[in-house]
């Protein structure tokens, strides 16, 4: 809604003045739509690329693709995202040109070996947030698997032939 305010101020007698220059306050009590997490990228080790949802990766600083489309987010708004509720970094603050692209990309700051449900929340410049996105999930994995042991070997095939020597 929103109000046009002035003021007058009256003395003790009861003499007032004229009204002061109007100004417009619009409150702002909606909350933009939830956004979604399009993808995530993997920038380092053996497979970088893009990541769909339910995926592994060996970067644990991906970066995520959050798209505006249909939240109704403008400039100065701002996207949280999130590790199931646990909030990574800091907000970022939205830019006209992330309006115009219909995304930002977030970086997670430093992910632990975990899978991480990945989430995103508008929340606009009256402090009215979003729902979180559905989540993103990502399995971080930077740990290599412990060198097998060979226990035996078993040759059960042909015959094994030594320096011109058959052996049977």
């Amino acid at each position: 809604a929103t109000y046009s305010i002035n003021a007058k101020l009256i003395d003790v007698s009861g003499n007032a003045s004229a009204a002061s220059t109007s100004i417009a306050i619009t409150v702002d009590t909606t909350a933009p739509s939830a956004p979604a997490i399009a993808f995530a990228t993997d920038n380092i080790g053996v497979f970088t690329g893009t990541l769909a949802s339910g995926t592994r990766s060996d970067d644990t600083n991906l970066a995520v693709r959050v798209s505006l489309a249909a939240t109704g987010a403008v400039a100065g708004d701002s996207i949280r995202l999130y590790s199931g509720a646990t909030l990574l970094g800091t907000a970022v603050v939205l830019s006209r040109l992330d309006i115009t692209n219909g995304h930002v990309t977030v970086a997670t700051g430093v992910l632990t070996d975990a899978t991480h449900a990945l989430n995103a929340a508008v929340t606009d410049i009256a402090g009215n947030a979003s729902a979180n996105s559905a989540n993103f999930t990502v399995t971080v994995d930077t740990v290599a698997p412990n060198a097998p042991t060979v226990a035996s070997v078993t040759d059960d095939v042909g015959t094994i032939t030594e320096i011109g020597r058959a052996h049977v």
